[in-house]
């Protein structure tokens, strides 16, 4: 199945003494017009529950 999403994630770091500061931000862009819906949908709750599904999905890819 072809990707209906292109998604980028920018991480940015800056030093704050003996820490750092991170910055994200996530762009969604849509590759087909039911992709579009999909993204256009994505709201606080829905995004949190996305970001929450990660470690189960990266695990998984690491067998």
């Amino acid at each position: 199945m072809p990707a209906a999403r292109f998604d980028i994630v920018e991480v940015e770091l800056e030093q704050k003494g003996q820490r750092s500061l991170v910055t994200v931000a996530y762009t969604f862009t849509p590759l087909t017009d039911d992709a579009r819906a999909e993204v256009g949908a994505i709201d606080a709750a829905t995004f949190a529950a996305m970001i929450g599904e990660w470690p189960k999905l990266i695990a998984a890819a690491r067998g």
